[in-house]
């Protein structure tokens, strides 16, 4: 064999051994890259957490009484007749009783209990399509609440009213998402009168009118199934 021979050979071992290596170094990398990837935000619903307590300072030694999603838009309001038929939040306490209240998942109010206080909150991520100013528009009915941006506070109310009332917040945003909870303070007692109503609108930088958050402008991660 000659020596020119030898160095093709050698050269074409050495491009195998090589080109090898890159494919192995390579398939290590994708898994990190993969998780390094844009986040995809399922529309659709927000994190509802019910908390057995009188106040949002209190929560965090707590668990949440009942966990589920909110798939609304994101107010707690009725029209028509006060019953059924015109309240999706109604509870009537007794066959035969006026006590009525409102509650946001009516079939678990048994979990809060009569006469109890409770906090609920509302996380989700809403996208800026524009970076500016944006204004939050809070109606609610005799609770007191917080919206939370962040980690800024954006409208707070720390007590209970003796009537409904609207609140507005401003912040500047810049475009992408952002996490958002909402908090509300209220408690199932008819006689309070502090039901859980509410209603948020957004006015956007380019926007003629404030908005309702509905609820194809809630936004979630989905979960991230274990690995293997």
């Amino acid at each position: 064999m000659s020596c020119i021979q030898s160095k093709e050979i050698y050269s074409k071992a050495l491009f195998l051994v090589f080109t090898l290596a890159l494919l192995i170094f390579t398939a290590c990398l994708a898994p990190a890259q993969e998780e390094q990837g844009e986040t995809i935000y399922e529309p659709g619903a927000a994190l509802l957490e019910i908390f057995k307590t009188d106040s949002i300072d209190k929560v965090s030694d707590l668990v949440p009484v009942i966990r589920t999603l909110w798939k609304r838009d994101l107010a707690c309001t009725y029209s028509g007749s006060w019953d059924q038929k015109g309240n999706a939040w109604f509870v009537m306490f007794g066959a035969n009783s006026f006590f009525v209240v409102t509650f946001l998942v009516p079939e678990r109010y048994a979990e809060i209990g009569l006469e109890n206080p409770y906090v609920a909150r509302f996380s989700f991520y809403y996208e800026v399509k524009q970076s500016g100013k944006y204004g939050f528009n809070i109606w609610h009915g005799r609770n007191a609440c917080r919206l939370v941006i962040g980690n800024s506070i954006v409208v707070e109310n720390s007590s209970i009213r003796d009537n409904s009332s609207t609140m507005q917040g401003v912040c500047k945003l810049e475009k992408g998402f952002h996490r958002v909870e909402f908090w509300l303070v209220s408690s199932l007692s008819a006689y309070r009168n502090d039901d859980a109503y509410f209603m948020i609108k957004v006015l956007s930088p380019d926007a003629f009118d404030a908005e309702l958050i509905t609820k194809d402008k809630l936004l979630m991660k989905p979960a991230k199934p274990p690995k293997p």
